[in-house]
């Protein structure tokens, strides 16, 4: 499966705190060129080419992986969820009222009083 098919639906993606430190190292516009790119791969699929620069190189392929891992794990809670759906959700709670109960206050009131308190702290 290419990455495009794999991305579609995707709405972002997410960069890790653990890279700060590699991004510091970089200059303005390399951190600039590695963003760009990183956003073209994930909307397209396509590998980037960095035109020779090894180190923008090393750390898109940090990148890369962490990507592909959150998208698999996007996929999935996706297809999670649509089964879930599919079954038709919660099933509605029945409602007992017990003898003697005033039906007029049942859900109205949830701390359990029937008036409220007279001298609230």
């Amino acid at each position: 499966m290419s990455l495009k098919s794999k991305t579609s639906g995707v709405p972002g993606f997410i960069s890790y705190m653990p890279h700060k430190s590699q991004i510091e190292e970089l200059t303005n516009e390399e951190a600039g060129i590695l963003y760009k790119r990183l956003f073209s791969y994930v909307d397209t699929g396509e590998l980037p080419d960095f035109r020779g620069n090894k180190l923008l190189k090393i750390i898109f392929y940090d990148y890369q992986r962490e990507l592909e891992r959150d998208i698999e794990k996007y996929q999935s809670m996706c297809e999670r969820n649509r089964i879930n759906g599919q079954k038709g959700g919660r099933p509605k709670k029945d409602t007992v009222v017990s003898a003697g109960a005033d039906i007029n206050f049942i859900g109205k009131n949830p701390d359990g009083f029937f008036k409220n308190p007279k001298n609230p702290i």
